[in-house]
């Protein structure tokens, strides 16, 4: 069959060196990117365990008031990033599941106590620090104060 000679050179589609130049653009710009991804993943992951432990902080100090009674947050198996739970007594009010593997608590104390009138005990008050397995990506501390009070912002972590 004889190439339609007839038609202006537009009209007959793309050279295979013009698409190979395009699949190559768009495969180095896929590569530019995919770094991007995994800096917000981490990034949304440590902000999201953050605000989780913010409202269960919140959430312990309020039972504690409401209940006039000692609530405790502590960790599962002794690590944060397995997650923790929110408990009086022996009864477990709620509970977080694992944070991911992609972040850790390297500054954290082993229990965190509230009192029936909302204080966090002094003995457990401490700052906790989130931050990801490399310095590529601002961490967060949650501050807690005497009165019980809780907030989260962000950090350098140490790569």
């Amino acid at each position: 069959m004889k190439p339609n000679r007839s038609l202006p050179r537009r009209a007959r589609g793309f050279t295979l060196v013009e698409a190979m130049t395009v699949i190559a653009i768009l495969a180095i710009l896929t590569g530019l990117s995919s770094a991007s991804f995994v800096w917000l993943n981490q990034a949304t992951t440590i902000r999201g365990a953050a605000f989780d432990l913010v409202a269960d902080l919140d959430f312990a100090r309020s039972e504690a008031v409401k209940r006039n009674l000692d609530v405790t947050v502590l960790p599962l198996n002794d690590d944060w990033a397995q997650g923790w739970q929110v408990m009086v007594g022996n009864e477990v009010l709620r509970s977080r599941a694992a944070t991911g593997g992609q972040i850790g608590f390297p500054s954290a104390p082993t229990t965190l106590t509230f009192d029936g009138g909302g204080r966090a005990s002094l003995a457990t008050v401490r700052n906790f620090q989130i931050c990801p397995p490399s310095g590529s990506v601002a961490g967060r501390v949650i501050r807690i104060d005497p009165s019980g009070l809780s907030r989260s912002t962000k950090v350098a972590c140490q790569a």
